[in-house]
């Protein structure tokens, strides 16, 4: 096998590793869909499936970017929208949540005009992730609701998430750090 044939195997796993990052995002963008069709068409009947459904948008953006990452190529036109996948799947549960009358209506929207004036004022990604974390808890929060094993299950997925990635919580608790010591 010649060092050129090495060469365009490796070029089309790397390619590979894109093309299935790619497809977890999009997943997680038709996981986001899901979760609000389930709410308009199931009610609030299917609160359980739609639990388990962010469960599983989450497993695909633990690995998303590790792929991509790993993948050397440039980033592709799914990559810019790996945060805004992110943010769907946060806000169709609690959509879920107001679709299916099991949160009133007027304090969301209370929460949600809140929110978006916080992000208007100060446009950063750590803003956006520390507004965007009470609605990241509620899955998690009502997770057992599930049954005891999707509870743990989360719980677990959680704390190895903490212990895998202490070192990216550091760095965005750093970054937040900065941009509030700069802002005032």
């Amino acid at each position: 096998m010649s060092a050129q044939e090495i060469a365009s195997d490796e070029n089309e796993q790397y390619q590979s590793l894109r093309f299935l990052a790619d497809c977890l995002t999009l997943f997680r963008l038709a996981t986001a869909v899901f979760i609000v069709c389930l709410g308009l068409f199931a009610g609030p009947a299917a609160l359980k499936a739609a639990i388990v459904a962010v469960f599983v948008g989450w497993l695909t953006d633990t690995f998303d970017g590790a792929l991509a990452r790993s993948s050397g190529t440039p980033p592709s036109w799914v990559s810019r929208v790996d945060i805004p996948a992110d943010l769907a799947l946060v806000f169709s549960f609690f959509l879920f949540l107001v679709i299916t009358g099991l949160y009133p209506v007027v304090p969301a929207l209370i929460l949600v005009v809140f929110a978006a004036i916080i992000v208007l004022i100060r446009p950063t990604y750590s803003v956006v992730q520390m507004v965007s974390a009470p609605f990241s808890a509620l899955p998690i929060v009502l997770s057992f609701y599930a049954g005891w094993l999707v509870g743990a299950i989360y719980m677990t997925f959680l704390a190895a998430l903490v212990f895998l990635r202490w070192d990216r919580l550091a760095g965005y608790a750093g970054e937040a750090r900065k941009e509030t010591e700069q802002g005032d």
